[in-house]
């Protein structure tokens, strides 16, 4: 990306970036952060781990731009690699391990001391492995494999391409996310889905255990620091709150929580923190019975910006957690209440700090296409008025069936990633008519 820099650029720790946990929405105390220095090296497509990685790359920046150290254009036939040697920290001691990537794009096998522990095709989703069986005493290492067709794929990609032209951006190939380890017990606790309702002043709390046999769960809700609930709870449990406090961009209000996984003496075999937020986004009518966007059950005008997400030194990669602050801050500070995220889905972290900045969030979904035929998406819809049936598939650039498939389940996979984030107003299934097929 021409080295372009921000002003946070050379306060990037090379050895240690981005070092803020990676899932605010679900926290353990203890972790291992993996990102920094990486060997690296490209070769074609090839089932064997290189020889020799003649490379170095700072990791979680994509090797096209600026802060991995790289920033060299990726063509489809080259095959990413990745290496890193470390010493497991000693609170895995016992443990399981969890191996964490936030996102990688697109297409990567993972080995874990040479073994082979999984595969995942999708850029903007985390995924991780269980690599307890793998690990060794002394140091362990882990490589990782990518490949990233681009604009020559079907796949979900939003604006990436290889040789950036007016909307189209450079791409982000590879490890582009962090990359961390976790320690957890057999029976731990695997996911948790908030979902408030103001009007019931309640919030329904589902809880997904791993082994839950012989197992109790227990909550304490606070708000600000008074206990407003604590107790055993179900695997899917609605509490009642009272002198509810509701969220909003003018005053984005957060619930903390804490659930623990116990035997039936109180022993505790896991303990994660998260936090709500009590909102309802609707849409209501008015007087004249226009639909009108609603916040709490009161007409909410929404004033927002396209936010791209592209970073000059990082690429779709933040340089820092102190960048994202500001960059969601100044547009609150600027007098705009909403950021429409530009078919790209951020870190966790971003929509954790809209939350609590108080920013609103239209969520766009990732398209994909083989190609994009901008005279029948843009110029016939908008120019001539004329509508073309998205079930003419070659048109739209989705005629592969895999294609479709894909793009289907990453919507889905989308919302029940990010199906706790307060601040998350709506879903956008298409920007335009990009990569647009079957819609009801």
């Amino acid at each position: 990306m021409n080295g372009l820099k921000t002003r946070w650029t050379d306060t990037v720790d090379t050895e240690r970036p981005l070092p803020e946990y990676p899932r605010p929405q679900l926290v353990r105390n203890d972790w291992q952060c993996l990102n920094g220095r990486f060997e690296f090296t490209i070769t074609g497509k090839t089932d064997d781990i290189p020889q020799d990685f003649d490379e170095e790359i700072i990791v979680p920046f994509a090797p096209e731009c600026y802060l991995s150290g790289i920033e060299r254009t990726i063509e489809p036939e080259d095959y990413l690699w990745y290496r890193k040697k470390f010493i497991l920290d000693d609170c895995f001691e016992g443990k399981r391990c969890i191996l964490h990537f936030e996102a990688v794009d697109w297409r990567c096998i993972v080995y874990f001391n040479g073994k082979p522990v999984g595969t995942h095709q999708g850029g903007y989703i985390p995924f991780s492995f269980d690599v307890t069986e793998y690990v060794k005493e002394g140091y362990n290492e882990l490589v990782v494999r990518v490949n990233d067709p681009t604009e020559t794929g079907w796949q979900d990609r939003g604006k990436q391409v290889r040789q950036s032209k007016g909307f189209w951006y450079t791409a982000t190939s590879g490890i582009w996310q962090s990359v961390w380890l976790e320690p957890v017990n057999e029976k731990h606790i695997e996911n948790i889905r908030f979902t408030p309702d103001i009007d019931d002043s309640s919030i329904e709390i589902e809880t997904e255990v791993k082994y839950p046999e012989d197992t109790q769960l227990r909550a304490i809700i606070k708000k600000d620091d008074t206990v407003v609930f604590a107790g055993q709870i179900s695997a899917d449990e609605t509490v009642t709150l009272k002198d509810v406090r509701l969220w909003s961009p003018e005053d984005p209000f957060l619930y903390e929580i804490v659930i623990a996984l116990c035997n039936e003496n109180g022993e505790i075999y896991d303990a994660v923190s998260s936090y709500f937020g009590m909102r309802k986004f609707s849409i209501g009518y008015d007087d004249k019975a226009i639909p009108r966007l609603y916040l709490n059950n009161k007409p909410y005008f929404q004033t927002g910006l396209l936010d791209q997400g592209y970073w000059p030194d990082g690429g779709m990669t933040p340089p820092c957690d102190e960048a994202m602050i500001f960059d969601i801050q100044e547009m609150k500070d600027l007098g705009f209440n909403m950021l429409r995220k530009h078919i790209k889905i951020e870190p966790r972290r971003w929509y954790y700090h809209c939350d609590k900045i108080g920013m609103i969030v239209w969520q766009d979904m990732v398209c994909g296409a083989k190609k994009i035929d901008m005279f029948f998406v843009g110029v016939l819809p908008n120019m001539f008025i004329r509508r073309i049936p998205d079930d003419h598939y070659k048109w739209f650039g989705v005629d592969n069936a895999e294609c479709r498939s894909e793009h289907e389940q990453a919507v889905f996979d989308t919302i029940d990633h990010l199906y706790n984030c307060t601040s998350i107003c709506c879903w956008v299934p298409f920007n335009e008519s990009w990569g647009q097929f079957d819609a009801k």
